[in-house]
């Protein structure tokens, strides 16, 4: 998804702006890349983000990661939900 779409994405009319600020440099940094290299982007940005006391519930999760999967090719989709998986694996480890 080219970042204007992405920026006018619905779904985060009503979302902190400072959450919709940082989902916008997680997808400026993962654009283009191969899908192993997104998990460290989203960890660090995480990483980050509690840094600064901003947290994100599921749905914004689960918005962040249905635009980042919009265009995919059903492999590359696939791909993504396992590191998708993998970080909410280690994130509830983190939050524990």
């Amino acid at each position: 998804m080219s970042l204007p779409t992405w920026k006018n994405h619905p779904a985060l009319a009503g979302m902190d702006p400072r959450k919709v600020f940082l989902l916008k440099k997680i997808s400026e940094k993962i654009e283009g890349k191969p899908e192993g290299d997104i998990l460290p982007v989203l960890m660090a940005a995480m990483t980050s983000a509690r840094k600064q006391n901003i947290s994100f519930t599921t749905d914004e999760f689960e918005i962040l990661f249905s635009i980042l999967k919009e265009g995919k090719s059903p492999q590359e989709v696939q791909q993504m939900n396992q590191t998708i998986e993998f970080a909410r694996n280690v994130l509830s480890r983190n939050q524990s």
